[in-house]
């Protein structure tokens, strides 16, 4: 197939890929997922990524998990673009970005905290309030504190609010937005 023509340049690919997605071949999931895991340009493996997504796949679990862990930042930071609206289970999205919120780089970081104050439900509050826990503890990297007390105050969850009047800074982030 095209997918596996070596002939097949990447804008070939992608346009494949993205073809397949529109058109909603699901039966092509199993293609597209290999392609994330294995293409060599990471323009490929992005759109791979996506296509995952608007096909709405059982892939999409493994396609995530994989791009997470890419070595390329662009297909990382897509895969933590993609998280919170993800067809996913809450704890698996939380336990992905908490995964990158502790150790990737400082963009990476600040995205994946912002990403957690978007999945909804208490494991995502959970893991805002471990890393509010490392903030007080000042382990929590300069640049990141910011997003981290945005992606709170995003929660709208009660403790977050307690919390962030604990720290003081829940009316100075109200005023920001005004």
């Amino acid at each position: 197939s095209l997918m596996t023509d070596p002939a097949a340049t990447p804008a070939v690919r992608i346009a494949w890929i993205e073809a397949v997605a529109k058109l909603g071949v699901k039966s092509q999931a199993g293609a597209i997922l290999a392609r994330l895991q294995s293409d060599p340009q990471a323009s490929v493996r992005v759109a791979a990524l996506a296509a995952l997504q608007i096909l709405a796949v059982p892939e999409l679990e493994p396609g995530l998990r994989a791009a997470m862990a890419d070595a390329d930042v662009s297909v990382r930071t897509a895969a933590i673009a993609a998280l919170p609206e993800a067809t996913l289970a809450a704890p698996a999205k939380v336990e992905m970005l908490s995964s990158v919120a502790g150790k990737g780089n400082t963009a990476e970081q600040q995205s994946a905290v912002r990403a957690l104050g978007r999945v909804p439900g208490n494991e995502a509050v959970q893991a805002l309030g471990l890393l509010a826990d490392k903030l007080a503890a000042g382990s929590v990297a300069a640049p990141v504190q910011l997003d981290l007390l945005e992606a709170m105050q995003t929660t709208k969850a009660p403790q977050m609010q307690e919390r962030l009047e604990r720290l003081k800074v829940g009316s100075d982030l109200a005023n920001l937005g005004t």
